[in-house]
Parts: structure tokens; C-alpha cells; sequence
């Protein structure tokens, strides 16, 4: 990642159509200070140098940023870069997405991704791209008290480029891992959710794949 001195986690790399690196994070006024919000560096250069950061949404509640970048040659929003990321500014804590189609030098505006649902918290979000420039973005939504756990995947698609979404914040049932100290081992553990898309020519092609953990 870019030395920078308001790194403060959940380092996100993505590289677009023309090689541009990019590496969205949290912020912070100093290294590992308090959260600032979100923010992204680029580099043209192949991580040799990095641009200083910009950023991309100022909230002191925003946690776990991930990027992603459309790769379809097809698309009409190739090369397109997307962050999303969690923030506990509402209760229940909602997602927020953004956008750049300039190289990461501006970014749109954030907007929230889905409605709050009554006790659980939406965490974890993660992107792909579909091969005619379909944004896929996902999140777990994970119980607000007790064990905390994930109860349910939530999913968003965007058909303009990221522009707007439409979302469910419950596509599909699941019952997470997520502890402080899984079976009691003092490792931390999640049951967030990864996603992944055919761009192949086969005949699964366009085919959405959501993985994650879950017990009993």
C-alpha cells in the first residue's frame, strides 16, 4: 500500500483498464489514528509512486472499504472504479457506495446502498463486475445483539455504471461464524461474503457466485 500517514486499514486493491493502481482504505489524521472516513490512493506507474490521497467520503463511523473495477472490454463503463463501505452514522449501520470514471481523481458523491433492516447491521460489503458492465455488490447482515452473528447476504445491481442500485438487503438465509473467539479458541472470526462473476465465453457466462461461511 502506499506510504501515506492516514493509512488506518482495510487496504482495497483494484487495478483498472489502463494499469492505474488504486488502493481505497480507511483515513485517518495520523497513521492509525481515529477514522476520517474513506479514502483512495493511485499510482500510473505501476505502485512505483502513489498520488497523494484522495478522499472519497468524510465520516468518522465508516469501517471496511473495498474497491472494485469493471474489466469487460464490452462494457460501456470499462474501466470504471467502485468503493463501498459500512457506516454506524445510522443504527441499524447501512452501506455506502461511490464512484470514479476520471482515474480516481474525483469521485461522486456517496449515497446510501440499502436501507437499514430493524436489528441487524449491514457489514462487509465486496464488488464484481458483470461482463456487460453489470456492478454487483454484496454485504452481510449480521444480528445486533448476542452473538452478532450473520443472518442473512444482502445484493445490489447497478445496470448505469454504479450510478444507482437496486438492492435486497436479504437474497439468500445464512447463519455466520462471525466471534470475538471462535469455539472458544480466542480467534477472532466472520462469516462475510466474497463474490465472483463469469466474463468467460462459456455457457455459464454472466453466472453471479456468492461464497461465505456459516456453521450448523
Amino acid at each position: 500500500s502506499p506510504k501515506q500517514n492516514d493509512q488506518r486499514g482495510y487496504p482495497s486493491p483494484v487495478i483498472d483498464r489502463n494499469g492505474r493502481f488504486y488502493v481505497t482504505h480507511l483515513t485517518s489524521v495520523t497513521g492509525f489514528g481515529s477514522v476520517t472516513g474513506v479514502g483512495v490512493n493511485y499510482s500510473t506507474d505501476r505502485g512505483n509512486t502513489w498520488s497523494s490521497t484522495v478522499q472519497i467520503v468524510n465520516d468518522v463511523n465508516a469501517d471496511r472499504s473495498v474497491a472494485g473495477t469493471d474489466d469487460s472490454p464490452v462494457s460501456p463503463y470499462y474501466g470504471n472504479v467502485y468503493s463501498a463501505w459500512t457506516t454506524s452514522a445510522t443504527t441499524p449501520s447501512t452501506g455506502r457506495a461511490s464512484r470514479t470514471t476520471d482515474g480516481g481523481a474525483t469521485w461522486s458523491t456517496p449515497f446510501t446502498l440499502n436501507p437499514a433492516a430493524t436489528g441487524r447491521n449491514t457489514l462487509a460489503h465486496d464488488i464484481a463486475s458483470g461482463p456487460n458492465g453489470e456492478v454487483y455488490v454484496i454485504w452481510t447482515m449480521a444480528l445486533q445483539t448476542g452473538s452478532q452473528t450473520e443472518d442473512y447476504v444482502g445484493f445490489a445491481k447497478s445496470t448505469n455504471g454504479g450510478a444507482t442500485y437496486s438492492t435486497t438487503n436479504n437474497a439468500f438465509d445464512i447463519n455466520g461464524i462471525r466471534s470475538s473467539s471462535f469455539n472458544g479458541w480466542g480467534i477472532a472470526a466472520n462469516g462475510f461474503a466474497r463474490i465472483a462473476v463469469d466474463k468467460s465465453n462459456g455457457p455459464r457466462r454472466g453466472y453471479i457466485y456468492i461464497v461465505t461461511s456459516q456453521q450448523n
